[in-house]
């Protein structure tokens, strides 16, 4: 059986139930075995650019109590049938994964191979979390294939959420919970404003019988930077609470509010087995020359980030459990609980008061309102100096203290405080941190352009600079660097270059060259027609209108490009472009030209601000229409010069 194919038809889904904890669901109960050739077509119609349609789609959660171990069992039914839209026989294929938490039954019908096995992250196999991808042929025509298959949960509260939505659109989506009455699971629909979802409630006997329906769902967009799908697409967040007794008290207590949660994640970090003599050695090389508390932090957080190899990893109870600080010592890796316990013990070990800290990203639209653990998908420590707050992220890369990468900017963070805890949000930079600027001074030198570049990055921008230059070849570096004044225009020649600041965390990286630059400068007659913008930024960054998901650029942006031209000697400047200016409240662009005859130069200055990093659908026009201006300045509107 050849997994490449299935594996690149499933790629998507993976990536989502990975982040996501989304079930793979579907129904093929009363679903005719075949449908009418009209019907294909007008599927076919509905869905021009698609090879599958889901007919009908169902998962049914059942939920009961396990006297033996005291948890709360799920046994998820998925039914999947679907309809071959193309003109050719198709491979189709889903992905799953388990832990020892949950299994999977063999997928039954339509011939249906499958592959399991162990999850691993950069080579490396992840003790509790397994795969599970299955595929069959689906012929061409109006036959139906129908496919089936269980999954069993052993603890409640690793299921999460389901969504409606799949990787193909769906003709019919029915999710399904049978729920005894001493069990109290709580249903938080999400998005599903402007769905028409039908709900019912039915109870029979000792059991509650919930039901939504949804007809012609599109499959999910496989948009690049788009916000988490917890964002926009409806689902239902599940929160298994408690297990009560006859008379309504509690019997068993899984997670009713964020004390719960915050309960078991402690018991899950007294199960690590924290040999801090271990440490002892390397903390006290690191340290023993440093003054102050601050310093000692500083000297730690650096020698985490640089040395201990980050395997990002979410799910199963690794998800949650952080790996004992020694062996993430010794093995130089670890996932983000692994990194965060071996920096709380060390800051420990120095007398810095420092905590266990859970926090979701960005890309999770949930907080501590919802007590479940699809509000955390990432751990830190913080550390506590003087009655200030540090959070401290040892899985970002070249980022000091008192630096916050975007993803945890804003973000709700969860904080260690005995048998209680604090809940306090990571500070927010402003767009102004991330500051990226170039000044330029040339010369226009018969055909070409020569002068001088040089170039700030701070912020995101520079960290992100720092981690490629420190994970290339030294053999590559300098043409590396040389390709930032590039840039991808081989027009441009870097005569000299000098670059400041790449290994040095928390510094401006700077860059000043000396360039030569050819095909800029075109002569008709007595007039030099000059290309004024070498960089363009954003001039092709027009986005897809039919688009519906906010494009979220991961970063905030603000750029400022100042640009100096002495006019030719024998010539005058008799035409320039118009100065531009436009602001929304997601972005800006502004680009003045000022020309002084005294001096005889030209000063351009071009500012663009995206404050949030992100560009909303609502703003789509706006920003299409601002980027055709920008074209049109960029590569119509020439600086001209004539000849006196």
């Amino acid at each position: 059986m050849q997994y490449s194919s299935i594996m690149n038809k499933v790629k998507f889904i993976s990536a989502l139930v990975l982040l996501l904890g989304f079930q793979l669901s579907c129904y093929a109960q009363k679903v005719p075995k075949n449908i009418s050739t009209q019907e294909v077509e007008q599927y076919k119609l509905d869905n021009i650019d698609e090879d599958v349609l889901v007919y009908k789609a169902t998962t049914s959660f059942k939920f009961s109590f396990d006297e033996r171990t005291e948890k709360i069992l799920v046994e998820e039914q998925n039914d999947e049938s679907f309809v071959n839209l193309s003109d050719e026989e198709l491979e189709i294929g889903g992905y799953n994964h388990y832990s020892n938490f949950s299994s999977i039954g063999e997928v039954k019908g339509s011939k249906a191979v499958s592959e399991s096995g162990k999850m691993k992250v950069n080579g490396i196999f992840h003790h509790d979390m397994y795969y599970y991808v299955y595929s069959y042929y689906h012929p061409v025509g109006n036959k139906i294939q129908s496919i089936s298959y269980t999954k069993e949960h052993y603890d409640a509260r690793y299921l999460t959420s389901t969504y409606f939505q799949m990787h193909y659109p769906i003709k019919e989506k029915v999710i399904r919970f049978e729920i005894p009455d001493n069990i109290d699971i709580e249903l938080v629909e999400k998005n599903f404003e402007n769905h028409e979802i039908n709900k019912t409630v039915k109870k029979e006997g000792e059991i509650i019988n919930i039901t939504y329906t949804l007809k012609n769902i599109d499959a999910f967009p496989e948009y690049s930077n788009a916000p988490g799908r917890s964002f926009s697409y409806p689902h239902i967040i599940i929160l298994s609470k408690e297990v009560k007794n006859d008379d309504g008290s509690s019997r068993i207590i899984v997670m009713r509010d964020t004390q719960d949660q915050y309960n078991w994640y402690k018991s899950l970090v007294k199960t690590a087995n924290n040999d801090n003599n271990s440490l002892e050695e390397k903390v006290k090389q690191l340290t023993e020359n440093k003054e102050g508390k601050v310093q000692k932090m500083q000297a730690l957080f650096d020698w985490v980030q640089d040395n201990i190899n980050y395997i990002a990893y979410e799910d199963g109870i690794s998800g949650f459990q952080p790996e004992n600080c020694q062996d993430v010592l010794y093995n130089r890796y670890g996932d983000c609980k692994g990194m965060a316990n071996l920096l709380t013990e060390m800051l420990k070990m120095v007398d810095i008061d420092a905590r266990m800290t859970w926090i979701g990203t960005s890309s999770i639209a949930y907080d501590y309102s919802i007590p479940s653990l699809a509000v955390d998908n990432h751990a830190i420590c913080t550390a506590i100096i003087d009655e200030e707050f540090y959070f401290l992220d040892a899985t970002e890369k070249f980022i000091g203290v008192n630096e916050y990468a975007e993803r945890i900017q804003g973000r709700p963070a969860l904080i260690e405080d005995g048998e209680n805890y604090i809940i306090k949000e990571v500070p927010v930079h402003s767009y102004e941190a991330n500051l990226n600027k170039s000044y330029m001074d040339f010369n226009i030198d018969d055909d070409k352009i020569v002068g001088s570049i040089n170039t700030e990055y701070n912020g995101e921008s520079n960290r992100r600079l720092m981690y490629a230059y420190n994970s290339i070849y030294n053999e590559y570096k300098d043409k590396a660097v040389n390709h930032l004044i590039i840039s991808g225009d081989n027009n441009i020649h870097v005569e000299t270059l000098i670059a400041e600041n790449f290994e040095e965390k928390g510094e401006t990286i700077k860059l000043n060259s000396q360039v030569n630059i050819e095909n800029k400068v075109s002569q008709f007659g007595d007039r030099l027609y000059v290309d004024w913008d070498l960089y363009k930024e954003f001039g092709e960054f027009k986005i897809d209108s039919s688009r519906t998901e906010d494009y979220v650029l991961r970063r905030k942006v603000f750029t400022i490009n100042e640009v100096h031209y002495k006019t030719p000697e024998g010539y005058k400047l008799s035409a320039l472009p118009d100065d531009y200016s436009i602001e929304n409240d997601e972005f800006s662009f502004t680009i003045n030209f000022d020309y002084s005859k005294e001096n005889e130069s030209l000063f351009i200055r071009k500012e663009i601000i995206i404050p949030e990093g992100k560009i909303s659908v609502e703003n789509f026009k706006e920003w299409n229409n601002c980027i055709e201006i920008l074209n049109n300045d960029y590569y119509k509107n020439a600086l001209i010069y004539e000849k006196i």
